[in-house]
């Protein structure tokens, strides 16, 4: 199958570290403002990553259940051309910030349950322009294993998703052989990584370029 799978690196919190994996040209990266998680960003810390981002760089703002008005500040506040959205009021959030002008690109973030698979299914308008299904986790991400990618069958919508959830070198060919014709990109995070936060450059340099092989 000829596809064009893009490729999101999820989960950098070092400046150095995140401008040379910028320099591989990812489509997209990921800072994390859940502080919560081990890969957790402050606003100071997303201001000098994303100043190192090429301008042509797309970088995503990721959050977990926070609020509309704390999500445009930290938008101005830090050059952010995306957000990943989790947790449980993703659906009525996206929707808030398109009714407050927000044009960015949206990610819907969801756990690859039966449940959400039949919902998402169903679903009709809802606010996102890509999804992302991930391994079931307190965490809301970064656990570092796969979850069944049999699931993805059930997945009916024609929202296209990145899959996401313990890919890395041992089984990107695997992920890169799935068939489901909504499969549009690949989400790398904690398989990359030499510790929380930051990534194996050569590791994630080989994994892009298996990835652009593939298409």
């Amino acid at each position: 199958m000829s596809r064009n799978l893009k490729v999101k690196i999820c989960g950098l919190a070092d400046v150095d570290n995140a401008a040379e994996i910028a320099a591989l040209a990812p489509d997209y990266v990921g800072l994390i403002f859940y502080p919560p998680s081990p890969r957790a960003v402050t606003v100071d810390t997303a201001q000098q990553i994303a100043v190192r981002i090429p301008p042509n760089g797309m970088t995503v703002g990721v959050f977990v259940d926070e609020i509309p008005e704390n999500i445009l500040n930290i938008m101005q506040s830090v050059r952010l051309t995306a957000v990943q959205l989790c947790g449980a009021i993703q659906i009525i959030c996206a929707r808030e910030l398109k009714s407050r002008g927000f044009t960015g690109t949206i990610f819907g973030s969801f756990a690859a349950t039966t449940d959400n698979m039949a919902m998402l299914s169903t679903a009709r308008d809802l606010p996102f322009h890509f999804l992302i299904f991930d391994t079931p986790s307190p965490q809301h991400g970064g656990a570092g294993t796969p979850f069944n990618w049999t699931e993805l069958k059930n997945y009916r919508n024609t929202i296209p998703f990145f899959l996401s959830g313990g890919i890395g070198p041992d089984n990107l060919d695997e992920a890169l052989a799935l068939a489901h014709p909504m499969l549009c990109g690949l989400d790398l995070n904690s398989r990359l990584e030499v510790r929380p936060g930051v990534k194996d450059i050569d590791r994630t340099r080989a994994s892009i370029e298996r990835i652009r092989q593939a298409q």
